[in-house]
């Protein structure tokens, strides 16, 4: 559940200010309280090349424009899946019952860049409802508010904790 304490110590993440995988994280923290830091990592100056950032990460990730045909094979898989979430939160407010989960957030840090890929939400109200309750919840910040663009400290916020 949202808001269990990981422990005093502050967390780092290290992320870029374009990337998915660098807000989910994000609104987990933010929506938890929790304070942390953020490290910009600069991925088109090629930072990701650089030996400090190789000595923390497994891969690297490229940005590339994709073909045509690639976007029409999966367009139709993008649908499917937004179809499924929709289904999934007809009689339950978020993925797996009453409370929010990092099922949500997980789906939610990718789904929230669904309208710069050529989806509307509106063609799915019952995930178009789900996402009103996540962005109502105290924390909620959406990735281009909470992603910093430089380095940043995040303080706790109490108010958001479990006790």
């Amino acid at each position: 559940m949202i808001g269990a304490q990981i422990g005093e110590d502050r967390l780092t993440l290290y992320g870029s200010f374009t990337s998915s995988s660098s807000y989910k994280p994000m609104l987990y923290l933010a929506l938890a309280g929790l304070p942390f830091s953020f490290r910009t990592v600069n991925l088109k100056t090629g930072v990701q090349n650089s030996p400090e950032y190789l000595a923390r990460v497994r891969h690297s990730a490229r940005f590339r424009k994709m073909h045509d045909e690639v976007i029409a094979e999966f367009r139709p898989r993008a649908e499917a899946a937004l179809s499924f979430v929709d289904k999934t939160v007809t009689d339950r407010p978020f993925l797996l019952g009453d409370a929010c989960t990092v099922a949500d957030i997980g789906c939610w840090g990718r789904m929230v860049f669904m309208a710069e890929g050529g989806f509307e939400i509106g063609n799915w109200p019952h995930l178009e409802a789900w996402a009103g309750r996540l962005k109502a919840m105290p924390g909620f910040a959406l990735p281009y508010d909470l992603i910093p663009s430089k380095d940043r400290e995040f303080p706790a916020a109490p108010h958001y904790r479990s006790s």
